[in-house]
C-alpha cells in the first residue's frame, strides 16, 4: 500500500472501519445543528443532498446512472469512498484512478469479482509488488 495516497489509505481505512462496525450502534454526542444545501427535485419536490440524485428522483429508468438498480447491501461499493457501482472494475475505478494505473485496478476489481481477494487485500498485493 505505500503507492497509495494519504486521501486513498484514510479512505480505504474508513470503509473498512464502518464495514467492521455494521451492525453495532454507538452512542454519539448530538452534533451541532449546521447550514447544508439541498437540491429539490423538480418532479415531486422531495429534497435531496446531491444535484445527481435530485435529477434522478423522478427520471425515467434510461436516463438514470445506476439503471433500475438501486443501492442494498449486495451492491458494489467503491473501496474508498462506498459509493454504489455498476460493476467491480467501474468501483476500482471510482477513486483509485488517483493512485494506480487502469491495469492494476482492473486486476485488483478481477481479483475482488472472482472472490480470491476482499479489495484491500488486493490492492495491498498489488501495491507491495
Amino acid at each position: 500500500m505505500n503507492r497509495l495516497s494519504p486521501l486513498t489509505r484514510a479512505g480505504l481505512q474508513f470503509t473498512a472501519m464502518v464495514a467492521a462496525e455494521a451492525g453495532r450502534t454507538v452512542e454519539k454526542p448530538h452534533p451541532r445543528p449546521v447550514d447544508v444545501r439541498a437540491w429539490e427535485c423538480g418532479e415531486c419536490g422531495s429534497l435531496h443532498r446531491w444535484e445527481d440524485d435530485a435529477f434522478e428522483c423522478c427520471a425515467p429508468a434510461g436516463v438514470r446512472g445506476l439503471g433500475d438498480k438501486t443501492p442494498n447491501e449486495d451492491a458494489i461499493l467503491c473501496p474508498v469512498c462506498a459509493d454504489p457501482c455498476c460493476d467491480h472494475r467501474d468501483a476500482a475505478d471510482c477513486c483509485l484512478w488517483h493512485d494506480l494505473d487502469a491495469p492494476t485496478r482492473w486486476r485488483i476489481a478481477d481479483s475482488v469479482e472472482a472472490g480470491d481477494a476482499t479489495w484491500a487485500e488486493a490492492i495491498s498485493k498489488e501495491t507491495t509488488r
